[in-house]
């Protein structure tokens, strides 16, 4: 009786030092939990910041390459960044993806211009169906944003393809493209032109040129 009581002790003292050592390795090994928060760049969290204005807007600071706008608050947004090995000149060197609640699109694209090439010469050079404007793209700048001399081509709906606002600017060594994709439900422009009007470099706000857009130059013609 005593050798089977000794025997019980022993696997309940073995039991319970198993499952305390268990708790106190999991506890010590535990990675913190994505909490789903878009503010978050989880690859490089020094890359931008997002601050919360009064009027239900947020405002962007891309840290890298100097920039800011302002967007709704309802919108989600991640940045991609990619690796320095990458070398492909069709893929941009950073995108910030911009998703609306009803599901449209901005994406800012950004590509090193190492070559020192002004906007027309970038474009024509490196033209390809990821950075094309369409046939309707002018010949010369159109508009300005942040100071800079910019195309800016809108594309309407057509049948299973969503209606499109592409902006095209160079600002120092670098080349962005700004691009709104609508959607069937909801082709109001205001969010996007109003990211573009509140685009800025360095904290220096410029009076930017845009072309009148409304919801119908997006709309199936």
């Amino acid at each position: 009786m005593k050798k089977t009581l000794l025997i019980v002790l022993t696997l309940i003292l073995l039991g319970s030092a198993g499952i305390g050592g268990f708790y106190l390795l999991n506890r010590e090994t535990e990675k913190p939990q994505d909490n789903g928060d878009t503010n978050q760049n989880n690859n490089q969290e020094t890359d931008y910041t997002i601050e919360d204005l009064e009027n239900g807007l947020k405002k962007y600071t891309n840290h890298i390459y100097d920039y800011t706008f302002e967007y709704p608050s309802g919108w989600e947004v991640r940045t991609v960044t990619k690796s320095p090995d990458n070398t492909n000149l069709i893929s941009s060197n950073q995108t910030i993806v911009l998703t609306l609640p009803t599901k449209e699109e901005i994406r800012i694209l950004i590509w090193n211009n190492t070559e020192d090439l002004s906007l027309m010469e970038w474009y024509e050079q490196k033209e390809t169906s990821h950075i094309s404007l369409g046939e309707d793209a002018p010949d010369t700048p159109n508009a300005i944003v942040a100071g800079e001399n910019s195309i800016v081509v809108v594309r309407p709906m057509k049948v299973g393809v969503p209606g499109e606002i592409t902006t095209l600017f160079l600002k120092d060594n670098n080349t962005l493209q700004l691009r709104f994709s609508a959607s069937e439900s909801d082709t109001d422009p205001d969010p996007y032109l109003h990211l573009l009007r509140t685009f800025e470099f360095d904290g220096q706000t410029t009076e930017d040129e845009l072309p009148k857009i409304t919801a119908e130059d997006l709309k199936e013609q």
